[in-house]
């Protein structure tokens, strides 16, 4: 059923990174011994990657599965790329920009 299925999505700050990953990911699961299991695990690629999506305003989630309203730039180079707004350099920030949700 659906409810089995593994979703494994990679992603990176532009693409390439996630998408040699991905691939990677994918010739594992075409081994033999992996057989079974593959069937099991659909592999993604985050197309034009978590910088692309937080530009468009998607939904962020940091790493403790909490709303947030920024991403780390990778580095200053790279960081243009990445909607002003949304950049943070330090872990930290992303807590403090987290979109405070009233507690149910």
């Amino acid at each position: 059923s659906c409810e089995d299925v593994v979703k494994v999505v990679c992603y990176c700050s532009v693409g390439y990174r996630s998408s040699y990953l991905a691939q990677q990911l994918l010739c594992e699961l075409d081994k033999p011994v992996y057989q079974e299991m593959k069937s099991k695990i659909m592999v993604y690629n985050l197309e034009g990657s978590i910088f692309k999506w937080a530009n468009e305003g998607k939904h962020l989630e940091d790493n403790e599965g909490l709303k947030t309203l920024v991403v780390h730039p990778y580095n200053v180079v790279w960081g243009k790329l990445l909607n002003a707004e949304l950049r943070c350099s330090e872990p930290r920030e992303s807590s403090e920009k987290r979109e405070r949700q009233p507690k149910l």
